[in-house]
């Protein structure tokens, strides 16, 4: 119960920190970028306002949802929820102000929508986003920590501050769709003058999250030895891509600054702006794993040594044949024994799941490989090698449930690590489905043939906030690390493959090799994935 609760708890706390970027970081925008050029009856302003209303609404419920969560994760073996108990807490009571504040903050964006040439509402939503932004500064790590309290709180707050506006402009940047036409003198104009603001909030966030990981991590053993280390530097290389991608856009507008050809700036640029977002948004998935898990100096005893990760991601014989059903009945731990270690044959299951899905994953990269060096005409066929894969998994993935154990099919799912995985087995099928009718061509024109690296980010999204290592233990971090990489590579192949699509054709020769490329990766690491 508690780790159902813990996940979805992480799972909504992202959504949340996706829908405060969008209202605080669009209402940003929109006073210091869009209505400087613009004015206030430009229809972008309206479309901002909009998608932060929904934002703002979004956030609140799912912080709601929280507080509601928390009773049920602490619910005694009577079933009885400690509610009075848990509202006492500091934890609780900053967390009702901050739902309080979001209220208002809501309702202050509504009133600005209905008229935004008001210039007392505009302050008005800048107050409350202020106050509702700085109401989480009590429920951070820093307030349970022994020293620096203050400076790490302030620390924690312009780190999440600076990317919330970042985030929320990226997505104000992809609202303002009217003003992409490469004849629109406004677009680029949005670009330019976004470009110093954009660099203000990357400098303050790194600034300010070096700051807090030195304090959190405390030495190079434990930023690649605890699971709080490694989900930094999965942080640190998603932050990476989002740069980069962040540098494409800022090399074509100084381009088009410089007087060169706006076309790049009205076709190409709105894209590379919409793969930012989606590396952006992983980024605040892993933020809101990452204040769900104890900092790495909390983990002097659980650490694991540089040579125990390297032996976890080294290759080595794969499992490809599953221990007997005999052997595994006699021997294995029911999914809902949550504090009882896997056995031997828990292990060698998982093995053979991990090990037989990367086999699966190889075949169907290099069959996809073929098709796009034109090698077969019958390898356009690669997508339905996902049915049998799907089937595969659905089938060994729950051990003691249905079909192969005596648990039943529902009953497992009161474990957060089975919802996770079944609703993982599931993206091959509708991955395999789609992509073959976007390779055939039936879909190739449709917004279906998005289906792919849509959920390729869903599956990162399911990694990015799983919940193997609630209690910080070194033998499931060390389960982590793969899984880690698997996220990774999977908005790296969802990137890709989106940008393949989006661009204008010919699309560079790269992005087909970044999201095949990725597929193999993710291959390789499940090939090779091993449980001790």
């Amino acid at each position: 119960m508690i780790q159902l609760a813990g996940y979805f708890a992480v799972l909504l706390h992202a959504i949340a920190l996706a829908g405060m970027a969008a209202s605080l970081g669009g209402l940003v925008f929109c006073v210091l970028v869009l209505r400087p050029l613009a004015g206030d009856a430009h229809p972008g302003v309206a479309a901002v306002l909009r998608l932060g209303r929904i934002g703002i609404w979004t956030a609140v419920l799912c912080f709601l949802a929280v507080i509601l969560l928390a009773p049920w994760g602490l619910a005694e073996d009577d079933h009885s929820w400690p509610i009075m108990e848990y509202l006492g807490t500091g934890f609780a009571q900053m967390s009702l102000v901050r739902l309080g504040l979001g209220v208002v903050f809501g309702i202050a964006l509504s009133t600005l929508g209905r008229q935004a040439t008001a210039p007392a509402r505009w302050v008005l939503a800048g107050a409350t986003g202020l106050a509702f932004a700085l109401s989480g500064a009590w429920l951070v790590h820093a307030v349970s920590r022994l020293s620096e309290v203050v400076p790490l709180m302030l620390a924690t707050l312009l780190h999440q501050f600076a990317a919330l506006i970042w985030v929320g402009s990226v997505f104000a940047l992809v609202a303002c769709a009217g003003a992409r036409r490469s004849e629109d003198p406004l677009w680029p104009q949005l670009l330019a003058r976004f470009s110093p603001l954009g660099m203000a909030c990357v400098a303050a966030l790194v600034a300010a999250g070096v700051f807090v990981a030195t304090r959190y991590v405390g030495d190079w053993a434990s930023l690649i030895g605890t699971n709080y280390g490694i989900m930094v530097l999965a942080k640190l290389i998603l932050l990476a891509i989002a740069l980069t991608l962040a540098a494409l856009n800022f090399h074509h507008t100084r381009r088009w600054r410089a007087g060169g050809n706006p076309q790049a700036v009205g076709r190409v640029l709105p894209i590379y702006i919409e793969a930012e977002l989606v590396a952006l948004v992983a980024v605040m998935l892993l933020g809101a794993s990452l204040a769900a898990t104890p900092p790495a100096t909390d983990l002097t005893g659980e650490r694991a040594s540089l040579a125990e990760v390297i032996d976890t991601l080294a290759p080595k014989t794969p499992r490809l044949l599953p221990p007997t059903r005999e052997a595994l009945m006699a021997d294995h731990a029911s999914s809902l024994d949550f504090f009882n270690p896997a056995t031997e044959m828990d292990k060698a299951h998982s093995n053979f799941n991990h090990n037989i899905s990367g086999l699966l994953l190889l075949l169907i990269a290099g069959v996809a490989v073929l098709d796009r060096l034109k090698i077969a005409r019958w390898a356009r066929h690669w997508p339905l090698l996902f049915l049998p894969f799907a089937l595969l998994l659905q089938v060994i993935v729950e051990p003691t449930g249905w079909p192969l154990g005596d648990e039943g099919f529902f009953a497992p799912l009161k474990n957060p690590s089975v919802v996770q995985h079944r609703l993982a087995s599931l993206l091959p099928l509708f991955i395999g489905l789609m992509e073959w009718r976007v390779q055939t061509g039936a879909l190739a024109n449709t917004r279906w043939r998005y289906t792919f690296p849509s959920l390729c980010f869903l599956g990162a999204a399911v990694l990015l906030t799983h919940t193997h290592v609630a209690t910080g233990l070194k033998a499931e971090f060390l389960i982590e690390v793969s899984h880690a990489g698997i996220a990774l590579f999977a908005v790296l192949a969802g990137i890709g493959r989106w940008l393949e699509l989006r661009l204008p054709p010919p699309a560079p020769r790269l992005t087909g090799v970044l999201w095949t490329g990725s597929l193999m990766a993710i291959g390789f690491l499940l090939l090779f994935y091993r449980e001790t």
